[in-house]
């Protein structure tokens, strides 16, 4: 963590932005589907999206995978005015 009133690093700003345009989108009722492809599960982006839309997919198959679950579950999803 960064000393207070020390410049924040690159990766300190652009997790800030991202959790801000986040935070910003969710407050329009949009649902945020993020997939984790070969990488370790990120806090931050599970944050963002929640448990239940938040995917890791360590390969081809379980991107495949991943896709699938978020269509089937976008097929329950209605849109309303």
């Amino acid at each position: 963590m960064a000393h207070p009133g020390a410049p924040l690093t690159l990766t300190q700003t652009v997790e800030r932005r991202f959790s801000y345009v986040c935070d910003e989108v969710k407050k329009k009722n949009i649902t945020v589907w993020i997939i984790g492809f070969g990488t370790a599960p990120n806090p931050m982006l599970q944050a963002c999206s929640g448990a239940d839309h938040y995917f890791v997919a360590d390969d081809a198959k379980e991107l495949q995978e991943a896709f699938a679950a978020i269509g089937r579950r976008m097929g329950d999803l209605r849109v309303t005015r």
